[in-house]
């Protein structure tokens, strides 16, 4: 981009001072004619200076032609590459759901520059480049036409208005999402809890958060005990030994709102709200209304109802080509849910003393940074669960597939390869004893 703006801009300047200079030039002509005395003088055996400017005028005339000629192509392939107007801002609405909260496109993509240098791209480089290197490849998994467009000498000259546009299109999305939620989880929680106490309006961010016992309730860190008067009241007044941070869970990631610190992940990330919350944005508004936030168990002669198929508008999991829920779009659903909750009248990364990017980064460290053995069981009953409860019996084989090898197919086929390994072996040995045979 910068070597292609370089030639443009060289271009047009060197055209604009050639410009000034013939002009200089012409003027200078016209002015030593019209002071020439009118005597006529036989001409000289040498050129004179007359003839001189005007040669080097032409000349410069024909420089400046082929140099607009030249902007002038440069202006049509600029025409003939541009996209669409709205093309990246909807490719960008992706970003904030599925790859990053807050970082900008053109920050990954300079992360990912720097890597294609070194010897081992995935060496770790710290802490916060190697978070910006996992979001490029977050960002090309999603999105493997954005990788193949970066690398390309064509687009080259757009980048930077392409980064920008998607940037634009992923902040819009978050915006979106932020204030359809805003509605929808006191909608939510008035239907749930229709004795709960007044004071929680769809349209206002006044009085939620730690204001309202509700909202309280399911923000109040996990570490805390929002029953208890005194830790409540010292939550509510900025307590330095009761501060909302990230370094604590807050209550509406567990199951039921209950946690064990002697189990800390049993429940963890299966909170019916949050479920509630993923569904409103990721399938439909419509499918949110069927999950219940206070689970009731089911009659026996009940059963579950059906997925509706009947749908006027393709779901953003299905736009997206998500097959199986990925754990950073529960991280982004997790941070809307948590802002919603809030008195926050806008979007910022910090409420209070409790900053949103650091709580997303924990539940992407959650599940990335896999351990040990019994971690990763965890995290895939957990990603199981989710699967179940969002796509249900679709996709199964991708976000659950089954080890094959000791199926009756595999068994099959590798009996049959190991039979014919041996009969090979076999006629070869058979072969080989012939000859000593005969001479024997």
């Amino acid at each position: 981009m910068l070597k292609f703006d370089n030639v443009y801009a060289g271009a047009y300047g060197v055209s604009r001072v050639m410009i000034a200079q013939v002009s200089a030039m012409d003027s200078a002509t016209n002015s030593s004619r019209q002071t020439e005395p009118t005597t006529v003088t036989a001409p000289a055996p040498t050129t004179s200076s007359s003839d001189t400017t005007t040669d080097v005028v032409a000349s410069c005339k024909r420089r400046i032609s082929e140099l607009q000629e030249e902007i002038e192509q440069i202006r049509d392939a600029q025409k003939k590459g541009k996209p669409d107007d709205n093309t990246y801002l909807i490719v960008g609405r992706c970003i904030r759901r599925l790859v990053s909260l807050t970082d900008r496109v053109e920050d990954l993509v300079h992360e990912a520059d720097r890597r294609a240098c070194l010897d081992d791209p995935n060496v770790s480089c710290g802490e916060e480049a190697d978070r910006l290197y996992s979001a490029y490849k977050q960002l090309v998994h999603w999105q493997p036409s954005l990788g193949r467009l970066i690398n390309s000498q064509e687009h080259l000259p757009h980048l930077t208005g392409i980064f920008r546009e998607l940037n634009q299109g992923a902040d819009s999305s978050r915006g979106d999402d932020a204030a359809s939620l805003k509605r929808s989880v006191i909608h939510w929680l008035k239907v749930a809890f229709p004795h709960a106490k007044a004071g929680l309006e769809p349209d206002e961010k006044t009085g939620r958060g730690f204001d309202h016992d509700l909202t309280g309730r399911l923000l109040c860190p996990v570490d805390y005990n929002w029953e208890d008067d005194q830790q409540r009241a010292a939550i509510c007044d900025f307590h330095p030994d009761f501060l909302v941070t990230a370094d604590s869970w807050p209550a509406f990631l567990y199951e039921g709102e209950r946690y064990d610190s002697q189990k800390p992940t049993e429940g963890l990330f299966k909170n019916a709200l949050l479920l509630k919350a993923f569904k409103h944005v990721f399938t439909s508004p419509t499918s949110a209304l069927k999950t219940d936030i206070v689970q009731k168990p089911l009659p026996r002669s009940e059963k579950p109802q059906k997925r509706d198929e009947r749908r006027t508008r393709r779901p953003v999991a299905s736009k997206l080509g998500m097959t199986s829920i990925s754990p950073r779009a529960i991280a982004y659903i997790a941070v809307q849910l948590r802002f919603a909750l809030s008195d926050c009248g806008s979007w910022r990364i910090t409420d209070g003393e409790f900053n949103h990017c650091d709580f997303y980064n924990n539940i992407i460290a959650f599940f990335e940074n896999t351990g040990t053995a019994d971690r990763k069981t965890t995290i895939q009953d957990i990603l199981f669960w989710w699967n179940r409860q969002v796509l249900g019996r679709e996709y199964m084989s991708v976000y659950r597939p089954r080890n094959t090898k000791n199926l009756s197919v595999a068994l099959s086929l590798s009996n049959s390869h190991g039979s014919a390994t041996n009969a090979a072996s076999s006629s070869a040995a058979t072969r080989e004893a012939i000859p000593h045979a005969a001479e024997q």
